[in-house]
């Protein structure tokens, strides 16, 4: 709120005690993680005593204890909230643009929370594991090995065609369950690995229609022979 008068953020602070003690204690540690990587980044001294290199870890800690489930703790996602503040600021600089507020770090950090990116990741080994009815991510890893140790391009492709997969039901609204079960993601693996590098000589050309296929693919896998037809 552009205050940087220590004792009206301590009012605050105060006034988030009294709203829920959970959430002011993330909002501290998130404040503390942002302000002393902000120092050790090197980051301007004047900037960091004023606040500017704090709030935005004040936001990311409470926010996500407001969105999260009682007693969740992703505490992985203060992290990087100095490292996107620096990157922002080395980009907007050379236009001197200001990042306290567009583009905020908190913004992209909090998408990142709520779009539960954790099991959207997960989804890509799921989706190869699936290939054989398995719904493990460690079974997807195991097998994502044996395709490495096989071909680093099967192995290669196999990511790509889960993770298309996976951007295709997000993109067409599929329930997240079938998209976190890795349904969304065999049917693209088979079909990417066979374009990239199996049945064609691996080009720019066909990787690219490879990462295609194992976008589209799955779109007609969920319509029946007559729907397909009037579609």
């Amino acid at each position: 709120m552009f205050v940087n008068n220590p004792v009206s953020g301590l009012l605050i602070v105060g006034g988030i005690f009294q709203q829920n003690p959970w959430w002011a204690l993330n909002a501290l540690i998130g404040t503390f993680i942002s302000t002393v990587s902000a120092l050790l980044l090197g980051q301007n001294r004047g900037a960091i005593s004023a606040g500017l290199h704090g709030y935005n870890g004040t936001l990311v800690g409470m926010l996500m204890a407001v969105f999260s489930a009682k007693g969740s703790w992703y505490w992985w996602l203060l992290l990087p909230n100095p490292v996107v503040s620096s990157a922002l600021s080395s980009v907007a600089g050379k236009w001197d643009l200001p990042i306290f507020t567009l583009p905020c770090p908190f913004n992209i950090l909090l998408c990142l929370h709520l779009s539960q990116l954790s099991q959207l990741l997960l989804s890509v080994p799921v989706g190869v594991g699936q290939v054989y009815g398995c719904s493990s991510p460690w079974t997807g890893g195991v097998f994502l090995l044996a395709l490495l140790l096989c071909s680093p391009i099967i192995c290669l492709h196999a990511v790509y065609g889960s993770a298309a997969g996976t951007l295709s039901g997000l993109a067409l609204a599929a329930p997240d369950q079938d998209i976190f079960s890795g349904l969304w993601g065999y049917n693209s693996v088979l079909s990417c690995i066979a374009i990239g590098g199996v049945f064609y000589v691996l080009t720019w050309q066909t990787h690219l229609l490879a990462v295609f296929c194992g976008k589209v693919c799955q779109h007609y896998e969920r319509f029946t022979p007559s729907e397909m037809f009037v579609n």
